[in-house]
Formats: structure tokens, sequence, C-alpha cells
């Protein structure tokens, strides 16, 4: 999915690191809210990859991303489900 927008221009292109960024931030938000409490480690690891993923979104709207119409964002959302729900089986 990422070569044929990154072939759509630069804001595009941007828009698409955008969103997917903020998806996975929600993904890492999800995983969040399962970890123990007691785990102080995990939890810090995917704080900073939280926070990591949220500035490359940030960094992809300050550079002039374009917003991606609601049709992609669904079909990045399924393509991810896709991904992490078969990578439980490999």
């Amino acid at each position: 999915i990422g070569a044929i927008f990154g072939n759509m221009g630069e804001k595009v292109s941007l828009g698409f690191v955008e969103e997917t960024e903020k998806q996975v931030v929600k993904h890492i938000d999800r995983h969040l809210d399962k970890i123990s409490p007691k785990d102080r480690d995990t939890i810090n690891i995917l704080k900073t990859m939280r926070e990591d993923e949220d500035t490359h979104a940030k960094q992809a709207e300050e550079n002039g991303s374009e917003e991606l119409k609601k049709p992609t964002k669904k079909i990045m959302e399924y393509t991810a489900k896709i991904m992490t729900s078969s990578s439980t089986y490999i």
C-alpha cells in the first residue's frame, strides 16, 4: 500500500504516513490497556514506541500531509487487522 501512495505525490505520501502512525498509536493504546500494571518494562517500551509513532504523525502533518479519504483509511484499518490477526498464527 505504501508503494502506491509513494507514487501519488508528496502530500498524499505524507498523508499515508500520518494515517499509518495514527493507527499504530491506536493499536499500541489497545495493548497498553491489556498489559498488567506490574509489567513496567513492557509498559515503558510501549509508551516509548507510542511517543515515536505520534511524533512521526505530527511531523508528517507539519510537512504538509494531505488527509486521506475515509474509504482509504478504512482499507488501511482492514489491512492492518488482517496483518495483526494473521501474525498470531505465524
